[in-house]
C-alpha cells in the first residue's frame, strides 16, 4: 500500500520550528512530542532534527536564545547565564577532536607513500599541530599571585624610581 501523505520540506520544518522556539521562553523545554507535532515529521529523524538545529541557530542569531538538547527528552532554551558553559562544552568537544585529528596524521605509515604524498601528510600534520598549540595555549588558566603577595610601590617610590632612570 502506497502512503500518499507528503512530508513537509525542510523549510517547512525549520519555519516552524523557529515559530514554535521564539515563543519559548528561558529555561522553557521543548519534548521530541512537542516539536514532531509542531514540525509534522518525527522529530528524531535525522532530517527533522537538521531542521530543527537549523531553527535553534536562526534562535540564537535573531533572538540570543541557545537551543541546548536534553538527552532523551527534546531541547531546552538555555538561560542567559548558562550560554558559557554551553560554550566551554562545546570548546571541550572540539578540543578532543583536534587532539584525535592532530594523532590520525601523526602516525601515519610513510613507506610506500610519493613524495608529494608525504608533503601533504607533513603539512596537515603541521596546520594540525598548531591549531592543537593555540588551542592549548588560549584555554590554559592564569592565576595572579594573591594580593599581600604582591608589593605595589607607594607614590614616593614610583618619583625616585623614575628620578633614578634620568
Amino acid at each position: 500500500m502506497i502512503d500518499n501523505t507528503k512530508l513537509p520540506t525542510m523549510r517547512e520544518m525549520t519555519d516552524r520550528a523557529f515559530a514554535r522556539l521564539t515563543s519559548c521562553e528561558f529555561g522553557q523545554r521543548l519534548s521530541y512530542a512537542d516539536l514532531t507535532a509542531v514540525c509534522g515529521a518525527d522529530a528524531q529523524l535525522t532530517r527533522t532534527r537538521a531542521a530543527v538545529l537549523r531553527a535553534g541557530r536562526q534562535l540564537l542569531r535573531d533572538h540570543q536564545k541557545l537551543l541546548v538538547n536534553v538527552r532523551n527528552e527534546g531541547y531546552a532554551v538555555a538561560r542567559p547565564e548558562e550560554h558559557v558553559a554551553e560554550s566551554q562544552r562545546q570548546q571541550r568537544s572540539a578540543s578532543r577532536k583536534l587532539r584525535r585529528s592532530l594523532a590520525s596524521v601523526i602516525y601515519v605509515r610513510l613507506e610506500g607513500m610519493t613524495a608529494e604524498e608525504v608533503n601533504k601528510v607533513l603539512a596537515e600534520q603541521t596546520r594540525c599541530a598548531l591549531k592543537v598549540g593555540m588551542d592549548r595555549r588560549l584555554t590554559r588558566v592564569r592565576k595572579l599571585p594573591k594580593r599581600q603577595d604582591v608589593e605595589v610601590p607607594s607614590g614616593r617610590n614610583i618619583v625616585e624610581m623614575m628620578a633614578r632612570r634620568k
